[in-house]
């Protein structure tokens, strides 16, 4: 497995974990605290992502693809 990327939260870690696997790809989400270890939701707590070593750079471009969309959002 290898680190792809940090989310600065659980529930962006999961988002992107979700469209990852939409993309074929499987990943796991580590949570990098000792709140972890010992079953606590701390709140705002990086997670990182790991996918198939394999399948890493593939992944990375998938969530980079992402940050362009948040960067330059369509005007309406």
């Amino acid at each position: 497995m290898e680190h792809i990327a940090t989310a600065p939260d659980e529930v962006l870690a999961s988002l992107w974990k979700g469209i990852l696997e939409e993309e074929g790809i499987r990943s796991l989400i580590k949570r990098s605290d000792l709140a972890a270890a010992m079953y606590v939701f701390p709140g705002n707590t990086e997670c990182e992502i790991h996918v198939l070593a394999s399948e890493a750079q593939r992944a990375r471009e998938i969530l980079d693809s992402l940050e362009e969309v948040d960067q330059h959002p369509e005007e309406e």
